[in-house]
């Protein structure tokens, strides 16, 4: 693993306790950070943030937990620049990962047409 993948890990790592353990924004329930990607001079960083949600509340639930964390990005910084050893911390930009919205609606349309009836053809 090179320096670069060893700092995405740590601030992906560092920014979901932050979420998780330190801010408490309702907003925030059910969110964490899938990836994050560092530029190779450590200058910035997009950090891509999931949020678990019924498919009916999913947008506006991401709507509120990217307005709390874009209004926390200070704190955030803060904290990540005390808990790293690295002489530069990055600045940091919250991306909504739609991955996992895609990949529920992938799972449920797959799942849909599995369960559709009639479309055997052995009918001798």
């Amino acid at each position: 693993m090179d320096r670069i993948q060893r700092i995405n890990s740590l601030i992906r790592e560092i920014v979901n306790e932050i979420i998780s353990r330190e801010m408490n924004d309702p907003r925030l329930e059910m969110v964490s950070i899938s990836e994050a990607k560092t530029t190779r001079d450590i200058k910035y960083c997009k950090v891509y943030v999931s949020v678990l949600a019924p498919p009916a509340q999913e947008e506006e639930r991401a709507k509120h937990a990217m307005e709390a964390i874009n209004g926390a990005r200070g704190f955030i910084k803060r904290e990540l620049a005390t808990r790293m050893a690295t002489r530069v911390v990055p600045e940091l930009t919250f991306i909504y990962d739609e991955a996992a919205r895609r990949g529920v609606a992938m799972s449920s349309l797959i799942n849909s047409v599995l369960d559709k009836p009639g479309d055997d053809s052995d009918d001798s």
